[in-house]
């Protein structure tokens, strides 16, 4: 339960804004509470919602923002841009300044709102939450997964950074590696699906059933299907059965512990 909540992050986030933009530029305190309760808004939001450019202005007017009615176009390159983008002349005052506002909101979430997040929080779900996003901050999430990280490196996996990164880029059997946070835990995900390697593995393949039928000797009872499988049970049973004081014949089932790793 070390995540933080979202009035804790929302805070967090309104304490940088107001030290480092100029207050005229947050608008005066009507605007500030309604655009505060915008990041809110964005900070609660679950798995798959969206959060359109409406939703991040959603009460905030123009005429509260009075530096707006102070832009003016001119020449200059940055004018040029701006005229560009809010598709408008210096004759249309009042939507001009409605779309100035909406450049300036839609800038500021993300520009400044979600590169906060992303520098300062590990953003995740839940194994039992799983449509529930949790804040963690990164300084307490490296302390969280570093005995997972340090677990899996003393198995089968291997971390893998710089050159060895690179290099390994072609293998089979690389893939990031997620944390997924639980009760008392951390369990971790690996997805080694991502990209099939099918078509690269088919001449391999071919190789090694060629080899098969050159040298069966050499492959004992391994099999390549269900088929292979079938055959080489059928056959053994056909060859004991007239051995066996009893009719029945038991087949054992065992599970290979990490056999995929």
């Amino acid at each position: 339960e070390a995540y933080c909540t979202h009035q804790q992050v929302v805070s967090f986030i309104w304490a940088v804004l107001t030290r480092i933009i100029p207050q005229p530029f947050l608008g005066n305190p009507s605007s500030k509470r309604a655009l505060r309760m915008n990041i809110w808004k964005f900070i609660r939001l679950r798995r798959f919602e969206t959060f359109q450019v409406t939703d991040c202005i959603g009460e905030l007017k123009a005429p509260e923002y009075s530096w707006l009615s102070k832009i003016g176009f001119t020449g200059c390159f940055c004018s040029v841009l701006l005229r560009e983008e809010t598709g408008l002349s210096n004759g249309m005052e009042e939507q001009k300044q409605n779309n100035l506002l909406h450049c300036w909101i839609s800038w500021l979430f993300s520009d400044i709102v979600i590169p906060l997040i992303n520098t300062y929080f590990y953003v995740t779900e839940r194994e039992t939450k799983r449509y529930d996003v949790f804040y963690y901050p990164k300084s307490v999430w490296r302390n969280l997964t570093s005995n997972t990280v340090a677990s899996l490196n003393a198995q089968s996996f291997k971390i893998l950074c710089g050159t060895s990164r690179r290099a390994i880029k072609h293998l089979y059997r690389s893939s990031r590696v997620r944390f997924l946070p639980k009760a008392k835990d951390i369990r971790p995900l690996v997805n080694f699906k991502a990209q099939s390697k099918d078509g690269t593995l088919n001449k391999c393949h071919l190789v090694i059933k060629k080899l098969r039928d050159d040298n069966p000797e050499m492959f004992g009872s391994s099999v390549f299907d269900y088929d292979g499988v079938y055959k080489n049970l059928s056959s053994f049973m056909s060859s004991v059965r007239g051995q066996l004081k009893e009719s029945k014949i038991y087949i054992v089932v065992a599970d290979v512990s990490k056999a995929f790793d």
